[in-house]
């Protein structure tokens, strides 16, 4: 991988986030809140010299937290992405935390297969014209790049990603 290709890969990975914190994903957003808030718990509460029973049951919290948090929205954000064998992922998160969260990111794919139908809340296919529950038709899911595939506008006529030419795409 050449320092052009690692760029790449880092703008897009940032775009990825962005793209994550702007979304409705509750869950997805208070994942890193809860790794956090966990371990500051602890840390105060070892601090606070409590008892060592109630120190113990806080604990158990603080690390069922960083334990289930990544692999949960592991499993979260494979069904979103339409990736195959999700639990498979979610297992593996659960196996090797955090590592294995931290290589399900690096190697998910750039687009969300579903997303939220914006009249009844329900997840439909990026695919689909219109909800198969409430028949509202749905946005056009827009363009991806050919060579990267991440999403880009109508009108660019270069990929910001990896500069792919797109008036070959249309």
């Amino acid at each position: 991988m050449n320092a052009r290709d690692l760029k790449n890969h880092v703008e897009r990975t940032v775009h990825d986030v962005r793209e994550e914190l702007e979304k409705n994903d509750l869950f997805g957003r208070l994942t890193p809140i809860w790794l956090i808030l966990g371990g500051l718990v602890l840390l105060a509460w070892i601090a606070s010299g409590v008892p060592v029973a109630l120190l113990g049951f806080v604990s158990v919290v603080a690390v069922g937290a960083i334990v289930l948090g990544p692999p949960a929205w592991v499993l979260t954000d494979a069904r979103k992405r339409g990736v195959k064998h999700p639990l498979g992922w979610g297992v593996f998160s659960l196996l090797t935390t955090p590592v294995g969260a931290l290589i399900y990111y690096l190697v998910r794919p750039n687009h969300v297969v579903q997303k939220s139908c914006g009249s009844c809340g329900e997840q439909v296919s990026t695919s689909f014209a219109a909800c198969p529950f409430c028949g509202v038709e749905q946005a056009a899911a827009g363009k991806s790049c050919p060579a990267c595939r991440a999403d880009v506008e109508v009108a660019w006529r270069f990929c910001p990603y990896c500069r792919h030419s797109m008036e070959a795409t249309g």
